[in-house]
């Protein structure tokens, strides 16, 4: 029973007790819910209404007002629909940032690697380079120990530059000898026989090349002249280094001496001397270059051998007390043996370190014709790298001899190995090659 009849009992006067049952049962009946009804599409050989127009099945709404219910669910889902489609979006750019952060921080963990990994990489490298550099050395103190003994002392011939060996080659009676022509005619004399020579004929043979170089500079332009100066700026070259391998004392008393006087004495050439000496040299500005150059890598290994020779000093020291103390064993004598053999070669290094320079700079990178300007410029003294040093490094402003022994921006093996380009350089000088500039930097690179 609906609703409608329910109605119609009551409007009927149905009794009492009717109208109770009614109105109960009604309550309990289940809610109706209109069904759509379908009307099928007609078929034209059963239904002459095919010809209407309706081709397919359509719904039937026998309740229009039930339409009002489907209707707002399907705008409530309408509605609904953005907001869930746009929560979805920023789940989605949330993960993706998440998914950014994790592969950038990932990234970044891999580059941290990679860096980590060149940075060792290159630090063995330096390594191995610093090896190969120290094994180098090593092989080379090591022949060079072999071959400083007591009664090997020309082995520091070798030490000098090629030119040197060309001129020196000359073996008068199976002896290192010099061709002296200064005075008109070849004289060969002995390395052994030059060295032992008194201060005063030394000095006198100097003055003699002097005064030839200075006729030679005053009358350059004849041909004859200019080979005369190459020839005697080779000689006198040359002396002076036979005498430093042999008799190192003979060249010290030399460097202290006035020419024209023929003996040593106090006095010196002043440091106005020398400002005027470069303005008369005319370097060239690679010349400045290569003598700066040398003068860096001079004093870079001359400060190594200087911090060698202090460690040895002090093993030297501490070993002599153990033995004055505690009357060790012969092993500490064989050690303190060995020390001094070590020192020993320490100083015949250091005395072909500046032999080496020597050659560098006066046989390689000056001309001929440069150093018969410095001898005349600086008579009666004898021409000193090492002022020479001073000057131009106080004109262009460089670090300080013990800026430079310091060494702190190199370890001492790579200033052995920057020592030995000067080498490789000395090993290239030919005496048809001394009337030139012969550069140091473009050997090195």
């Amino acid at each position: 029973m609906n609703t409608v009849d329910t109605n119609v009992m009551l409007q009927s006067g149905a009794s009492e007790h009717a109208q109770v049952d009614a109105i109960a049962h009604a309550s309990t009946a289940p809610e109706f819910r209109p069904i759509a009804l379908w009307r099928a599409t007609a078929d034209p050989l059963f239904d002459s209404s095919a010809s209407s127009g309706i081709t397919a099945r359509q719904p039937v709404d026998e309740y229009p007002g039930s339409a009002v219910v489907g209707g707002s669910k399907r705008q409530n889902r309408a509605r609904s629909a953005p907001a869930s489609l746009e929560r979805k979006l920023e789940v989605n750019r949330a993960a993706q940032k998440r998914f950014r952060q994790r592969q950038k921080a990932k990234v970044k963990d891999v580059e941290a690697q990679l860096s980590q990994v060149n940075a060792q990489l290159a630090q063995l490298r330096h390594q191995q380079q610093e090896l190969e550099i120290q094994n180098q050395v090593l092989e080379n103190k090591t022949q060079t120990h072999s071959s400083l003994s007591p009664t090997a002392e020309d082995v520091l011939l070798w030490k000098g530059d090629a030119a040197w060996h060309e001129q020196a080659n000359s073996s008068h009676d199976h002896a290192w000898a010099l061709n002296l022509t200064v005075r008109q005619n070849d004289c060969y004399v002995t390395v052994n026989d030059l060295c032992q020579l008194p201060l005063a004929k030394l000095t006198k043979l100097y003055t003699t090349y002097t005064q030839k170089l200075a006729a030679c500079l005053v009358e350059e332009p004849m041909l004859s002249h200019q080979s005369d100066l190459h020839r005697w700026t080779a000689e006198v070259s040359g002396l002076v280094l036979a005498v430093s391998m042999h008799n190192p004392n003979l060249l010290y008393k030399l460097d202290q001496s006035r020419m024209d006087l023929g003996c040593a004495v106090q006095e010196t050439a002043s440091d106005e001397c020398f400002r005027r000496l470069v303005v008369a040299m005319s370097y060239s500005k690679e010349q400045i270059q290569d003598l700066l150059h040398l003068r860096r890598l001079f004093y870079g290994r001359q400060g190594v051998l200087d911090r060698q020779r202090r460690d040895l000093v002090g093993k030297l020291s501490s070993n002599e007390a153990m033995v004055m103390t505690d009357s060790p064993p012969q092993s500490n004598y064989s050690v303190l043996t060995s020390i001094s053999h070590e020192l020993r070669a320490n100083a015949a290094e250091e005395h072909c370190l500046r032999l080496q320079c020597c050659c560098a700079c006066f046989r390689g990178i000056h001309t001929s014709k440069q150093c018969a300007t410095g001898m005349v410029h600086m008579y009666p003294f004898m021409l000193q790298r090492g002022r020479l040093f001073v000057e131009l490094a106080a004109q262009i402003g460089e670090p300080s001899v013990r800026e430079l022994m310091t060494g702190l921006s190199k370890s001492d093996a790579q200033h052995m190995a920057d020592w030995q380009h000067v080498v490789t350089y000395l090993d290239k000088l030919s005496l048809n090659h001394l009337d030139m500039h012969c550069p140091l930097l473009g050997i090195q690179q």
